[in-house]
């Protein structure tokens, strides 16, 4: 009995191969959109953490410019103080958002599963 790839090359009984070309990009592509779907979730999960709204917070706090530490470069000082006043204003915009995260009211069974599936 001969290989079945032998017989393809042939021409011979096409109807044994079991995935095409279409085929391979249809599989190709469910398993973008399963990949795609679990980091969605996945970053839906980490968004909805209170720890990482306080990562954020930290961050904005140190970006903030620090007089005397930080290069200055060409910013006027209003400049500075304007980028401060923003980079203060988000990070208690991510402390507000950290309060009120809603994986710290959801079961802890629910939040078990949210995480075995992410």
């Amino acid at each position: 009995m001969e290989p079945e790839n032998d017989r393809r090359r042939r021409g011979g009984n096409q109807a044994t191969s079991s995935v095409t070309g279409s085929d391979n990009q249809i599989l190709a592509a469910i398993e973008y959109v399963q990949h795609f779907q679990h980091r969605v979730l996945a970053d839906a999960m980490v968004e909805a953490c209170a720890d990482y709204w306080e990562r954020r917070a930290q961050a904005f706090e140190n970006a903030r410019h620090r007089p005397g530490r930080d290069y200055e470069g060409q910013a006027t000082t209003e400049q500075l103080r304007a980028q401060w006043g923003r980079c203060t204003a988000t990070a208690a915009a991510c402390r507000a958002r950290a309060r009120v995260s809603p994986l710290e009211l959801i079961a802890p069974e629910v939040d078990a599963v949210l995480r075995e599936v992410s």
